[in-house]
């Protein structure tokens, strides 16, 4: 599970997923269904 600040949509978003580890960015390239995404506005 992972947290970013979007500055620019102004929120936070949480990522989680079965698949992760060191290689979420080709987890999201490949497999996108598998990243669950919350935003939460500021």
């Amino acid at each position: 599970m992972g947290a970013v600040i979007d500055r620019t949509a102004k929120r936070i978003v949480f990522m989680a997923s079965t698949e992760g580890g060191v290689e979420i960015e080709k987890v999201a390239e490949e497999t996108p269904d598998k990243i669950i995404k919350v935003e939460i506005n500021l």
